[in-house]
């Protein structure tokens, strides 16, 4: 006998989040879904979040109706739907392919002619992924583009993140998109992104991640589980420093249980979050009364599902939000008004009819990642450089759009926090202490001002080694050894000032609808210090809104000393902070989208 349907109707409006999976009468996910695309709650086990985990949550009308400026300012709306999805760095199996719709995936279509303004899916100027180029589910290499396809059209998208990703710096990453498969077609929106970031796979002594994405590296025996990298090395080769040993466009290698030095651990992942508005959200409920006949309420629906007039939340009845969506592929179909059924000979324990339990479900089920196969050349580029020697690449994982304000509205009061690194075939990916030692033209990611080809007046004038002095340790060609006193050189004048040159970036911040922002909304602050980092709106006629930077060197002289180490190299990474106030303060929408967002690099001073 079934239980109590007022209580389990009661039972699911006291639950907030929900698995990416349809339900069955019952309550329970449908099993071959659910034996794959797990629930994700803070109550899984230690191994629980390695692996295709998903959550979803419903649209509250309660919370947008009170969520919208009735009087005030900018909205404070936390009724969306939405998911949060691990899309695991692997190669999907059959049986996930086949539980996930995706057995049969032949190829992702994007539209990419006048994006941003793009808003629905065209074959006209488009680029097809084709499966035979890409890996279904993931496996990235360095630096190769993926592609990230989520079925809500762009409209209807208020923000989607991916945690500890980049974008080709000066394009954008949004584009309309359409799945096809060998059963049913449907139309979304695509995000292209890269794993820019190799310390995104590792993690420390401590047990502590390098990056935002969730994995873990191999046990080693030691006390503290993880190998020093420097164990074992005279100071001779500390001094040298300890290489990553990949390069950009190489394999993330899988890490073994003999294998230190693997890039992919156990559990990594894309850590995707995605919100989508109101109207989107409430259109795809249908309303069913859970009272039977005789019982109280019964026959009276004052559950509302959308912002009707008269909205109340005076609910004296329980209802039941049902979806019956059908996506790509073939594995669920609509059956009737109120359910979907999938083929008897896919049913696992003969289950005939289930329903999505809200919108983000749906959506989160559909969503999936595609990585470039290293070697490949589709459309749209196989790596975030581009092909160029020296590029620069922006993280897409921080933006509010949640936020409080003052009444009126009067401060930047929203904030986009970002990064950028730089990439290329003429950047070297280099580990603790190391430099590109004996590769001329080379810079590591940390050397932003560096100019590689420099002749800085010694003997060895376009060497890195040589300028930092690192292969002979008794020869002071470049830094002056403070604690050795005055030192005549042998080989010239040392011209620091060649070589630590400038670097320059053009920013131009966008809204979810490919909106620029205004000069007077916004400013851009970096944490690299204010002497070396110079920030300020362009003086070009019609590109008022477009923010300057220049990163410079305060100790760029001949007389510069080994422990006076260039303050311009700042890291792998240079992170930047944009206080703004939305163009349109009433529209979720209006928050700035790091896939719109663009920054061009001029290093034409030090290259």
């Amino acid at each position: 006998m079934k239980l109590s349907q007022k209580l389990l109707g009661l039972a699911g409006l006291a639950m907030a989040d929900y698995a990416c999976c349809p339900y069955d009468d019952y309550g329970m996910p449908d099993p071959l879904c659910a034996g794959v695309l797990r629930e994700k709650t803070p109550f899984e086990g230690s191994d629980r979040w390695m692996d295709n985990e998903c959550k979803a949550w419903e649209s509250n009308v309660d919370a947008t109706y009170e969520g919208n400026p009735i009087g005030g300012c900018a909205p404070d709306n936390w009724g969306s739907c939405g998911f949060q999805r691990h899309f695991p760095w692997r190669l999907l199996t059959a049986n996930e392919q086949a539980a996930l719709s995706l057995n049969d995936f032949t190829k992702l279509e994007l539209t990419t002619a006048n994006a941003p303004n793009d808003a629905t899916f065209s074959t006209a100027d488009g680029s097809a992924t084709i499966a035979t180029e890409y890996n279904l589910g993931g496996r990235p290499f360095l630096g190769g583009m993926c592609k990230l396809f989520v079925p809500v059209a762009r409209a209807n998208i208020v923000q989607v993140q991916i945690a500890g990703v980049h974008k080709q710096g000066a394009s954008y990453a949004q584009y309309p998109a359409k799945t096809t498969t060998a059963g049913a077609n449907i139309e979304g929106t695509a995000y292209c992104f890269s794993v820019a970031n190799v310390a995104e796979t590792r993690d420390n002594t401590n047990n502590i991640a390098n990056g935002n994405v969730a994995g873990e590296g191999q046990a080693s025996g030691t006390a503290d589980g993880r190998t020093d990298l420097f164990t074992g090395l005279n100071s001779l080769q500390r001094q040298v420093g300890v290489s990553y040993g990949i390069a950009y466009g190489a394999a993330l290698t899988v890490s073994g249980a003999t294998d230190e030095n693997g890039e992919v651990k156990a559990g990594n992942n894309f850590d995707v979050v995605a919100h989508f508005d109101a109207d989107f959200c409430e259109g795809k409920w249908a309303r069913t009364d859970m009272q039977m006949a005789g019982d109280e309420g019964a026959g009276v629906e004052d559950y509302i599902l959308t912002q009707a007039s008269g909205f109340s939340h005076a609910h004296t009845d329980i209802m039941d939000k049902r979806h019956n969506d059908a996506g790509y592929g073939s594995l669920y179909s609509v059956s009737n008004t109120d359910y979907l059924s999938r083929p008897e000979t896919n049913s696992v324990a003969a289950i005939d009819n289930v329903r999505w339990p809200n919108t983000g479900a749906w959506a989160g089920f559909y969503s999936y990642v595609v990585c470039v196969n290293a070697g490949q050349s589709p459309a749209l580029g196989a790596n975030v450089w581009n092909g160029q020697q020296r590029n620069v690449a922006m993280s897409v994982s921080a933006s509010d759009y949640r936020v409080d304000t003052d009444a009126a509205c009067t401060t930047k009061f929203a904030n986009f926090r970002f990064n950028l690194r730089q990439v290329g075939t003429h950047v070297e990916l280099c580990g603790p202490g190391q430099l590109p030692d004996g590769d001329t033209n080379m810079r590591c990611t940390w050397n932003w001002n560096y100019d590689a080809s420099a002749n800085f007046g010694s003997s060895n004038q376009n060497d890195p080694e040589g300028f930092f002095d690192r292969s002979e340790q008794m020869t002071i060609d470049s830094w002056v050894r403070k604690r050795r006193g005055a030192v005549t050189r042998t080989q010239g004048t040392n011209n620091v000032a060649a070589v630590l040159k400038q670097a320059q970036f053009e920013f131009e911040f966008r809204d979810q609808d490919g909106t620029s922002l205004t000069q007077a909304n916004q400013e851009l602050t970096s944490d690299v210090d204010g002497a070396l980092m110079t920030i300020a709106f362009s003086t070009v006629t019609g590109e008022e809104h477009k923010i300057k930077a220049d990163m410079t060197c305060t100790n760029a002289n001949s007389s510069a000393q080994r422990d006076n180490f260039p303050t311009c190299f700042t890291g792998d990474e240079i992170h930047f902070n944009l206080a703004y106030k939305p163009a349109d303060v009433t529209s979720l929408r209006a928050a700035v989208s790091p896939w719109f967002s663009t920054v061009s690099s001029d290093f034409s001073n030090s290259v």
